[in-house]
């Protein structure tokens, strides 16, 4: 059992890895869409939407990896400090920022300036908070 709580905690480093890596990447492509002529736009929707789709499957298998670490390494919640709560409230609103992104992406494909600027917005938030989750893990689990 061990091993395999090991193998998921490695899947689920390695989400983060993607889920961030990929924020980090729309916070490029975003803007770029919504600054492009009508006839690039086409050539960047592939990318941006590859991109969007990397970041949605890491955050939901960290979504999945998480609460299956949690029961087989820790037992439960029972005894998590407020820090774990803290985690998890910085999660949910990763997630909205993620719903937000993708809406936001859409409207930039379709030239709209002001999506384009409110999604690197958007993408800042989303980095600060994703640096937090990972604080507050810390301080959660060691």
């Amino acid at each position: 059992m061990d091993i395999f709580v090991k193998l998921l905690l490695w899947l689920h480093l390695a989400a983060l890895g993607i889920a961030v890596g990929g924020g980090v990447a729309l916070g490029f492509v975003g803007p770029a869409m919504a600054k492009a002529t009508p006839e690039q736009r086409p050539a960047l929707a592939p990318i941006r939407r590859r991109i969007a789709d990397s970041v949605t499957l890491g955050l939901l298998t960290l979504i999945i990896t998480g609460p299956l670490i949690l029961w087989l390494k820790f037992g439960g919640t029972e005894g998590m400090t407020w820090w774990f709560w803290a985690k998890m409230t910085l999660v949910l609103v990763l997630l909205g920022l993620n719903l937000r992104s993708r809406v936001l992406l859409k409207k930039a494909e379709g030239g709209d300036m002001a999506a384009g600027k409110a999604l690197g917005q958007t993408g800042l938030v989303g980095g600060l908070v994703v640096f937090l989750v990972i604080l507050a893990a810390v301080f959660a689990f060691n």
